[in-house]
């Protein structure tokens, strides 16, 4: 950075700035130095390192032209020595600490491989950190939620179904700060994991893509890390994103997933819509030990009609990738592909759900998950068009027949958007005490803006 000429003056100020720092980080004033009558210090500028070196350097020029060397000596002891001037330390780099989360989440804490960062010298010219605000973890639900778990409660009352899937709702969520590769922090298209333990020193992981006001040139696979859900970066060592297409005319990419398999590496997989080549959907397939360091993709599926919100599942034995297939002159319906290496497919089996879908709905996005013995899953229907959907809840013994609840598990009406689109959810517990922490994305009228919230939908009990 260029800095405007100093005076003769400023520059001699500077020296004796940098001579008394100097010298109240070396040893004491010899006696001899010590003979010499007091003089008053006129108050100077504060300067920092660059700025001093910099002055130091055009003084010692200016000495020189007028025989000046000694007095430099003299006023500067140790410049260029091990006794200094020393770099001042690195901003810390590991996670900054995170807030308490609510009450209705899972405990979060630290990860024990990350230290705390230590007070920098008091000497420092400038700080070397800074504190990001703490996130806003909670929203006043809409005017009409408290009706709405009204509404459950008198079901609940007179309902035979001893564990409907329509009794768990979710208010409204807080939207989330993130990290977005081309800084828009515009998002969308969530997959998120949870390790209670931590892996690899993160209990949460996440996979989005950034879509500023609907840029598919931007709709590239990002990974981040939290330990609480609330507080979201890219792990150290990561540069997002993940693979990178142009958009139109170009491919472009879309439908982010992790999963874990059974080998303890983490997948992450996303759909490619390969325009160039009619629009053929390819899912292309990373793997990682650690998160940070990815393999070279592989293309794992790729056919017609187009294939969309695809979701990777070990079943235990074999590998099931369920998608939404939207295309071939039929209703969009939800379909699944089996596999033992992830290179040869089965045909298609198509899942049903109860209840079905009413006139004009259609189904646009799904994430499905195996937990605990069980199939789970959250479904986006629109009513035609992507906009106005809502987000259900889904759960299956075998991952073919699933129950569907028949009113969502949040609406876009109390989502805080006027439109739902591709969400994820994270089971916690079990039976009764079954929640689901919701990572919902909405957007604005118009596609101009693109974000994801979090929320935790809970089990309404009758009393």
């Amino acid at each position: 950075m260029r800095r405007p000429p100093r005076t003769g003056k400023a520059l001699v100020a500077l020296a004796l700035t940098a001579s008394l720092v100097t010298g109240q980080a070396t040893t004491p004033a010899p006696a001899e130095a010590q003979q010499f009558p007091a003089f008053q210090m006129p108050a100077l500028p504060q300067f920092n390192e660059e700025q001093v070196r910099q002055a130091v350097a055009a003084f010692v020029a200016l000495a020189a032209s007028v025989g000046g060397l000694a007095l430099i000596a003299g006023l500067l002891p140790g410049v260029g020595s091990s006794n200094g001037f020393s770099s001042a330390p690195a901003p810390s780099t590991t996670p900054a600490a995170t807030p308490s989360t609510p009450t209705s989440t899972p405990e979060s804490t630290q990860p024990s491989t990350s230290p705390t960062p230590t007070e920098e010298p008091s000497s420092s010219p400038e700080p070397t950190t800074s504190t990001a605000p703490a996130p806003v973890t909670s929203v006043e639900p809409s005017p009409g939620f408290a009706q709405h778990v009204a509404d459950i409660k008198n079901r609940l009352a007179t309902s035979e179904d001893k564990d409907p899937l329509w009794a768990w709702t979710a208010p409204r969520g807080p939207q989330l700060t993130l990290p977005t590769h081309e800084g828009s922090g515009q998002a969308t298209h969530p997959s998120v994991l949870y390790f209670e333990n931590g892996w690899n020193g993160w209990k949460y992981w996440m996979a989005m893509t950034p879509y500023p006001a609907s840029d598919e040139g931007a709709e590239d696979p990002n990974v981040l890390v939290s330990n609480d859900g609330w507080t979201w970066r890219a792990p150290e060592g990561l540069n997002n994103p993940i693979d990178d297409q142009l958009g139109k005319p170009n491919p472009h990419n879309s439908d982010t997933q992790l999963v874990m398999a059974p080998s303890g590496e983490m997948y992450l997989t996303w759909r490619m819509v390969d325009r160039p080549n009619g629009k053929t959907n390819r899912i292309y397939l990373v793997k990682s030990t650690d998160g940070v360091h990815w393999s070279e993709k592989t293309e794992i599926w790729t056919g017609e009609p187009q294939f969309m919100s695809q979701a990777l599942i070990w079943t235990g034995e074999k590998w099931r990738l369920y998608g939404v297939a939207n295309g071939g002159g039929v209703p969009n319906r939800v379909v699944f592909y089996e596999s033992s290496d992830l290179k040869t497919w089965s045909e298609p089996t198509t899942v049903s759900f109860d209840p079905g879908l009413t006139s004009g709905q259609r189904l646009w996005h799904i994430d499905v998950q195996l937990y605990d013995g069980e199939y789970i899953g959250l479904v986006h229907i629109i009513p035609g068009t992507v906009k106005q959907g809502n987000l259900y809840l889904l759960r299956s013994q075998d991952g073919v027949t699933w129950k569907r609840s028949d009113t969502p598990i949040i609406s876009h009406e109390e989502s805080g958007y006027p439109n739902l689109y591709k969400s994820a959810l994270v089971p916690h517990g079990s039976g009764d005490d079954l929640t689901f922490e919701l990572y919902y994305s909405g957007f604005s009228e118009g596609r101009a803006d693109w974000r994801i919230n979090r929320t935790v939908a809970e089990r309404v009990s009758a009393e």
